[in-house]
C-alpha cells in the first residue's frame, strides 16, 4: 500500500482523501439489548432506518440489529406460534 502512495506528492496525497464528515450521523440511532422487537421493528419502519446499534447502558456498542433481522425473527416466531396452534412440529420431515 505504501509503493502506491510513495509516487504522490504531499499535494496530491491531500487532493486523494475524501472526507465523510458531513455524512457522519452525530446522534446515530440506538437501542437497548432488552429492547422490545415489535417496537424495534416500528423504530426501523417509522424513522426510516435500515439498521441500529445495538447498546448496553454503558456507551459501547455491542451489536447492530438490521431490518432483515427482525423480520426474519418476526416471521419465525409467527410460524411458531401457528405451528404450535396447529399442533405441527416443524422439526418434524413429514411436515415439509
Amino acid at each position: 500500500r505504501k509503493a502506491i502512495f510513495e509516487k504522490y506528492t504531499e499535494d496530491e496525497k491531500e487532493a486523494l482523501i475524501v472526507t465523510l464528515e458531513p455524512f457522519r450521523a452525530r446522534a446515530p440511532p440506538v437501542c437497548g439489548r432488552s429492547e422490545n422487537l415489535s417496537r424495534t421493528y416500528q423504530r426501523l419502519r417509522t424513522m426510516g432506518y435500515h439498521h441500529l446499534y445495538v447498546m448496553d447502558s454503558l456507551p459501547l456498542v455491542t451489536g447492530i440489529i438490521t431490518r432483515k433481522d427482525v423480520m426474519e425473527d418476526s416471521t419465525k416466531l409467527k410460524l411458531g406460534e401457528k405451528a404450535n396452534r396447529l399442533n405441527i412440529h416443524l422439526d418434524d420431515p413429514s411436515y415439509l
